[in-house]
């Protein structure tokens, strides 16, 4: 394979991971529980989109899923290890990376809500002294 078709191989199959990604969007838009749905869509994204060295020897790259899935059936001593293992930590990392930021951004909504809500309080307690008038 000459570079050119190497290249026009990768824009192929990434253009079409591109509407395959799209597709499981909105096919996980109804699952109501958000970390189902964003693992799901995770999953999906690093299956697709996580590259690996398509032989030993070589420097050209596939994709990861298909490599692993591959390998067994036509290398000798193919193992699905050798894609797998570094697939499965790409979707571990991208799992930490998302629940951490998960867990950032879920601390800073709570706390601009208690914010509101000690603010309307405020506003409810001058609006209430407003209208009792002076006292004497």
């Amino acid at each position: 394979m000459n570079p050119e078709e190497y290249k026009l191989a990768w824009l192929i199959y990434l253009g079409g991971s591109l509407v395959i990604s799209f597709a499981w969007w909105q096919i996980t838009r109804a699952i109501g529980n958000r970390y189902i749905r964003n693992i799901l869509r995770i999953l999906v994204l690093v299956l697709l989109f996580t590259p690996h060295s398509s032989a030993p020897d070589q420097l050209l790259m596939a994709p990861a899923l298909f490599v692993t899935a591959l390998d067994p059936l036509f290398l000798d001593d193919g193992s699905p290890l050798r894609a797998g293992v570094p697939l499965l930590k790409v979707l571990g990392f991208v799992l930490a990376i998302y629940l951490l930021f998960d867990f950032l951004l879920r601390g800073r909504r709570a706390r601009k809500a208690e914010a509101q809500k000690m603010e309307a309080e405020r506003q409810a307690l001058l609006e209430a002294s407003r209208q009792q008038g002076p006292s004497q």
